[in-house]
């Protein structure tokens, strides 16, 4: 990220204590609050916003941080000072054809986030062994993090259950 954790905490924090001039200025500011902006899975969060989440709720509750975890974002901060106020898990989810890259030939990939794009050779093995140690570090890296964080975390693939799963980890809870 390009922007600090401490600018998107302060952006955040100026949102949300200056929510009521906001709706004078524009009616559709009147939507927004802290439980609409947490509900919102369809972008990845900032550190600096986890951090503002977690100190602005006024009550301890029981949290679940939901996403796929694949970004870069050193999250182990944001993620300590929420779990020491809340009882926050996580929950990865991924799909299974993200895990593997498939032998499909020659294909041109494209970065979401940055627009770039390059073309691979998928029937590579190296190409294919490369892209299975990042998935493979990445995993590694993410529940590192999370468990040097103390936050408890399954991951679930799209195609599985996930009831099972979240009985799982709190029969685990239940066990510590």
């Amino acid at each position: 990220d390009s922007v600090s954790e401490d600018a998107v905490y302060k952006i955040c924090k100026d949102i949300f204590d200056n929510a009521e001039s906001l709706v004078t200025n524009h009616a559709k500011y009147g939507e927004l609050s802290l439980e609409f902006a947490s509900s919102v899975k369809s972008v990845p969060y900032h550190a600096g916003a986890v951090k503002y989440f977690a100190n602005a709720s006024k009550r301890a509750c029981t949290a679940f941080l939901i996403s796929d975890f694949i970004d870069s974002t050193d999250y182990k901060q944001a993620l300590q000072i929420a779990r020491n106020r809340h009882d926050l898990m996580a929950i990865q989810v991924y799909d299974k054809r993200d895990a593997q890259m498939p032998d499909v030939g020659l294909i041109r990939l494209a970065d979401l986030e940055t627009g770039q794009t390059r073309w691979v050779d998928t029937s590579s093995h190296y190409a294919r062994q490369i892209y299975d140690k990042h998935w493979y570090t990445n995993q590694q890296r993410m529940a590192e993090t999370l468990h040097s964080a103390r936050v408890d975390f399954i991951s679930v693939a799209t195609d599985e259950d996930y009831v099972r799963a979240l009985m799982g980890l709190f029969k685990n809870r239940g066990r510590s």
